[in-house]
């Protein structure tokens, strides 16, 4: 079973993704390793996935829930 990861680790992660995509994905558009449509739809998910996960938080924290890792 993989490790317990906080719903804001997720969050933190996606973020430092899309980052890195940022900058990877523009040097890969200007020498034509990736089409800019290919670089756009890609990142739109990454955001999409993003912004899920904050919704996700948003709701957990609006209803008050606190989770907490699995016991072990």
């Amino acid at each position: 079973m993989p490790a317990f990861v906080p719903l804001e680790d997720q969050i933190a992660e996606l973020e430092r993704e899309i980052k890195v995509r940022e900058r990877v994905y523009a040097r890969w558009v200007n020498t034509r390793k990736m089409k800019p449509e290919t670089a756009s739809k890609q990142r739109e998910r990454m955001e999409a996935a993003r912004d899920t996960l904050l919704g996700v938080l948003a709701d957990r924290e609006k209803a008050g829930m606190v989770l907490a890792p699995p016991p072990g």
